[in-house]
């Protein structure tokens, strides 16, 4: 009698354990993970080199940043060896520009000189024509070249790069002397704060709150250990209902950032606090 009710104890127990066990599997207790990744907060942009009109690469003659410095919208960040070749061009035809018109001008007079000529019979209206004609080619001239420097004066702004915002520069990825052709020269960010995003179904919004905790691990152990974290935005903010994976940012320890500052890009885990 005794050996069937410890028996029966052991059961009820296992039987206990067996509910709490599929409650921890199913229910609201069971920690909340999901994928993610590790990017830079704010905006970020990679710079590329330009491509003549030829479609040729220039080469990469003076990078005057290097990574960390802060750059001001518009500030020279670096030069290619297009930019003499280009200069002498323009100042050529700039030249020929100032020719053609005084050409014009010497020809638009004798235009004017001629036409009471030929009124009163004194000038055939063929010296007229021929005058009027030579008008016409030199207006054609004065424009194809008006239109020769203003794609100089494009390719000649090309031959340096320029910021297009106030930011960060992160990385660098083109040296002096090489032609970079398609590839990035630099990249550059409005903010160089690491932060982690974790990819939460829509479903699982509602167990995600500002300030929680979490700890974020690389899927690939590009890091040993996990990095600190709480959440600092959930995107839609308010946490209305959506379909699919709601992205939520989560704020890295400063000291986590940092040694993980080059792994960008980086696939991780995401574990929530419960």
């Amino acid at each position: 009698m005794r050996s069937s009710r410890l028996l029966g104890v052991i059961v009820l127990l296992a039987s206990g354990a067996g509910v709490v066990q599929a409650l921890r599997a199913s229910g609201p207790f069971e920690p909340l993970s999901a994928p993610g990744r590790l990017e830079l907060a704010g905006e970020t942009r990679k710079l590329a080199a330009p491509l003549s009109s030829s479609g040729v690469s220039p080469r990469l003659v003076q990078l005057l940043v290097q990574e960390g410095d802060s750059v001001q919208r518009g500030q020279v960040l670096a030069r290619f060896d297009s930019g003499p070749a280009l200069q002498a061009e323009r100042q050529l035809l700039q030249r020929r520009s100032e020719q053609l018109r005084l050409q014009a001008d010497r020809v638009q007079a004798d235009v004017e000189r001629f036409r009471p000529l030929v009124q009163v019979g004194a000038l055939s209206r063929a010296d007229l024509q021929q005058r009027e004609q030579q008008l016409v080619e030199l207006q054609a001239g004065i424009e194809s070249n008006r239109q020769a420097i203003a794609r100089t004066d494009v390719e000649l702004e090309n031959s340096a790069l320029r910021a297009p915002m106030d930011g960060k520069v992160l990385r660098l990825y083109a040296r002096v002397g090489e032609r970079p052709g398609v590839m990035n020269v630099l990249e550059l960010g409005t903010s160089d704060r690491l932060e982690a995003i974790a990819e939460v179904d829509a479903s699982d919004l509602t167990r995600i709150r500002l300030g929680q905790p979490a700890r974020i691990s690389s899927l690939s152990g590009a890091f040993p250990g996990s990095l600190a974290a709480r959440v600092r935005q959930v995107n839609p903010a308010d946490g209305a209902p959506t379909d699919g994976v709601v992205d939520v940012q989560l704020e890295l320890d400063p000291a986590d950032a940092r040694r993980v500052r080059q792994l960008v890009g980086l696939r991780t885990i995401t574990r929530f606090a419960t």
